[in-house]
């Protein structure tokens, strides 16, 4: 008995396992589908709703004091790219450069400089 009740069992992991390749496999298919983004969506906000009971309502990221950060931040990438297009940008203070938005965003926006340093920020 125990032998069969093995096969059995092994036979259920096998199968599930089997499933789920074959759910993976169909991934790219399934986000292209109408249907599917809904019930990630409806996911989402079972994840959201648990995190808004288990945590305060208006929790942060962590803020750092003056006293924690350190005088010396390191730079990620070049500080003076050797391009022409940069430094014509940056004789002429950067002032035709944009930040573009755009991709799957609700409302697409290109940003000068200025109007960057003009929205709020917070320190």
């Amino acid at each position: 008995m125990t032998g069969n009740s093995f096969d059995r069992r092994g036979f259920i992991v096998r199968a599930a396992q089997a499933a789920g390749l074959l759910f993976l496999a169909g991934c790219d298919n399934l986000s292209q589908s109408r249907w599917f983004p809904k019930v990630l969506g409806g996911a989402e906000g079972l994840t959201r709703t648990a995190q808004r009971l288990l945590l305060p309502r208006k929790a942060l990221a962590r803020e750092y004091s003056e006293a924690d950060r350190s005088a010396v931040f390191p730079t990620n990438g070049s500080t003076r790219p050797d391009d022409p297009r940069y430094e014509a940008m940056a004789q002429r203070g950067f002032a035709g450069w944009k930040l573009t938005v755009s991709g799957r965003v609700s409302r697409p926006a290109a940003f000068s400089l200025n109007e960057l340093r003009r929205l709020p920020s917070r320190t």
